[in-house]
């Protein structure tokens, strides 16, 4: 199996291999890391390697069996939408879940990396699914200050700027806890309501509850972004 695994990464691997090795193995045999033959194939670029897999029936929505990763997955973290259109047009599920219900569209959001998320929206990646915390695409993207993310998220998308995630956190929230001016001034002409209150979906969670943009923009020092959110009218009175 480890040869088997390592041409499959290599790019090596022949049919005659794959036949040979299907009479005495599984086919989805995994290396220590969890990794089949396919999921190397596609995170190293092999489209030749992963098309023979899967016309030897290989599902092409396998994971690690770890963190959830599928090879679409793979191909996007590369940049390598060669490899992703081959794996779409054999119905690589686009909107699939890591274990923590994180999607391909949030992972590439959350990196910034515009490119690839105009790629999935181009295939139809769903936009406004969540996390298990409850964030989407657009709040990470705003969480890490990737505005030009962010901005093709909400005029190609359609992202809802005001979601709430578990905690009742929303994307201008998260740009104005982290400072992201720039971020923040894109949310607020976008629609952002600059005096949304945190409001936990439990009732365990409290800690943030009544929280505010501006509080969060105060409270790390952010003054510059402060200032943004009071010159678009956010009421320096309301208390959490």
């Amino acid at each position: 199996p480890a040869e088997f695994l390592h041409n499959a990464s290599a790019g090596t691997l022949t049919l005659d291999e794959i036949f040979m090795f299907t009479m005495v193995h599984d086919i989805n045999v995994r290396d220590d890391d969890g990794y089949t033959a396919l999921l190397l194939a596609a995170r190293d670029g092999n489209i030749n390697t992963a098309t023979m897999l899967l016309d030897q029936g290989v599902d092409v929505n396998q994971t690690d069996g770890e963190y959830g990763w599928t090879a679409l997955n793979m191909a996007c973290i590369n940049d390598n939408t060669v490899m992703a259109t081959m794996l779409l047009r054999r119905n690589a599920n686009i909107n699939a879940e890591e274990t923590d219900m994180t999607t391909t569209l949030m992972t590439m959001a959350e990196e910034g990396k515009t490119h690839m998320v105009r790629f999935l929206l181009d295939h139809h990646a769903k936009v406004d699914l969540e996390k298990d915390d409850g964030k989407t695409a657009l709040m990470l993207a705003c969480e890490k200050g990737h505005a030009e993310t962010a901005a093709l998220l909400i005029n190609r998308g359609r992202a809802n700027v005001n979601h709430e995630d578990t905690i009742g956190m929303t994307a201008l929230m998260l740009a104005c806890e982290n400072g992201h001016t720039g971020t923040a001034e894109l949310l607020l002409y976008h629609g952002a309501n600059v005096n949304q209150a945190a409001m936990s979906r439990w009732e365990h969670l409290t800690q943030r509850r009544g929280t505010t943009a501006l509080m969060l923009a105060c409270a790390y020092g952010h003054a510059e972004t402060a200032e943004l959110l009071l010159n678009h009218g956010a009421n320096i009175n309301l208390k959490n």
